[in-house]
C-alpha cells in the first residue's frame, strides 16, 4: 500500500512511518524542512513542503492509497475552553 504521512517528522508522524514501513508499506513523509527528516527511515519516501499550501498537500497525495495527517492542531487565538454555566 501507498501512503503519505503528513507532519512525518513529528512525535506521532515518526511512529505512524516507523509502523508503516515495518509493515511493508511504500510510505512518503511529509516535512517542512530537511532538517526535519534527520530522524526518519531511509526507506521512506521524503516530501519538503508546508501542507498549508494545498498544492503541496494534493501533490503527495497523487497516487496514494492512503494519506494520514499527524499534524497537532493549530493553537487558537484564546488559551482558555468556554464551558456554559448550568441553565444557560
Amino acid at each position: 500500500m501507498k501512503i503519505t504521512v503528513l507532519g512525518a517528522a513529528g512525535n506521532a508522524g515518526r511512529r505512524v512511518v516507523a509502523e508503516a514501513l515495518s509493515r511493508g508499506h511504500e510510505v512518503t513523509g511529509v516535512v517542512r524542512n530537511s532538517t526535519d527528516s534527520n530522524n526518519l527511515s531511509a526507506a521512506a519516501k521524503i516530501l519538503f513542503g508546508d501542507v498549508s499550501n494545498i498544492e503541496v498537500v494534493v501533490n503527495a497525495s497523487a497516487g496514494q492509497d492512503v494519506v494520514i495527517s499527524a499534524l497537532r492542531p493549530v493553537p487558537a487565538p484564546y488559551n482558555h475552553l468556554s464551558v456554559p454555566t448550568k441553565g444557560a
